[in-house]
């Protein structure tokens, strides 16, 4: 009987589709338990071509069904309203998990029932220079800020995980992932799956449970990525204010103020030593902020760039959002205040402590 149905959007992945349902052959997890609903959204390489190929050496339920919109939030829900397990389990095509990951994030579901949705660490990793680059910034906290889900290092609660595994009946209840949400898809659902469970979010980094996945392999396509985060990421704060973190601010105030400091140049030629200044600062933080050693085939100039890709565009994608989406006004004073309240919190202690 199938217990857990393995939803995974797919769009073009004849590179990478076979070796990701051979990877979900290799499970530890029963075969009898599960199924593999792939959501096609009408692709035009050979992708359904490359799942013939090898469908004859898989021994799990297999279903490909198409997805007319296009989008990954209809996908999802074709999925997901379809399955026959109760349990929905998401994963995408452009990862790589442990042969146990299905067997381990089933039982701690069970384990942990004051959850809603859990999930692994989810690792960036590379495959060619840049990507390997980009995969370096990612999985440190000066890249990502507080999506704590990449770095954790003991059990967390958190906003959100990805990819995700969910009761059935949950996402029946809140009507599934909301399709007018492009990107940051899973971020919205979680937010409203919290609320409506009164339950927790929690990234466990258990190595049996850590998913890899693989970063876009050029800084064009990273920031293009990077500027939708940010420009949806915003959609979500403004439709609701208490999943905005401090962090989402840091991206648009550094753009806003490297820009505002390089116009004062062009007023005043000598105040050319305020962006300077202001960019070595950054370099140091990168420095201080990355948190472990850099590997040999890394170098700190080009991660330097990187860094900045990874926020002109998300500060770029936040501030378009702004016009298009409108403000988060009640995001940033919950944020602000959020932040202030826990600093002023940790200096009292200090001062009792002392």
């Amino acid at each position: 009987m199938v217990e857990y149905s393995i939803i995974v959007p797919i769009r073009n992945e004849e590179y990478f589709v076979k070796n990701f349902l051979l990877n979900i052959e290799k499970q530890t997890l029963a075969k009898s338990k599960f199924e593999v609903i792939l959501l096609d959204g009408m692709s035009t390489d050979c992708t359904k071509i490359e799942v013939d190929r090898i469908k004859d050496q898989l021994t799990f339920k297999l279903v490909i069904v198409d997805n007319p919109k296009k989008i990954i939030p209809s996908a999802l829900n074709i999925g997901y309203r379809m399955a026959k397990g109760h349990i929905i389990i998401r994963l995408d095509v452009h990862s790589n998990i442990k042969e146990t990951y299905l067997e381990h994030l089933t039982t701690m579901f069970k384990l942990h029932s004051d959850c809603c949705n859990l999930g692994g660490r989810t690792i960036a990793t590379g495959y060619n220079a840049t990507s390997r680059q980009i995969a370096f910034a990612l999985n440190t906290p000066f890249g990502v800020g507080g999506a704590k889900f990449r770095y954790a290092q003991e059990v967390t609660e958190v906003d959100s995980v990805f990819p995700g595994i969910f009761h059935k009946k949950d996402l029946d209840s809140i009507e599934g992932w909301n399709e007018s949400w492009l990107i940051n898809e899973d971020a919205e659902l979680n937010f409203r799956l919290k609320k409506y469970t009164n339950k927790k979010i929690k990234v466990i980094p258990d190595e049996e449970m850590q998913i890899e996945y693989y970063p876009r392999s050029t800084l064009k396509d990273f920031a293009k990525q990077y500027f939708r985060y940010g420009l949806w990421r915003n959609k979500t704060n403004v439709k609701h204010p208490y999943s905005m973190r401090i962090s989402h601010l840091v991206p648009p105030v550094f753009l806003v103020t490297i820009i505002i400091s390089f116009l004062m140049v062009f007023v005043q030629f000598h105040l050319i030593a305020l962006p300077l200044a202001f960019l070595l600062t950054y370099f140091l933080l990168i420095k201080r902020g990355i948190g472990k050693e850099i590997p040999q085939e890394l170098s700190l100039y080009q991660l330097l760039i990187v860094f900045l890709v990874l926020h002109f565009s998300w500060g770029t994608g936040t501030i378009i959002g702004y016009v298009i989406f409108g403000v988060p006004f009640k995001g940033i004073v919950k944020s602000l205040s959020t932040y202030l309240k826990k600093v002023y919190t940790f200096d009292l202690k200090k001062l009792k402590s002392d």
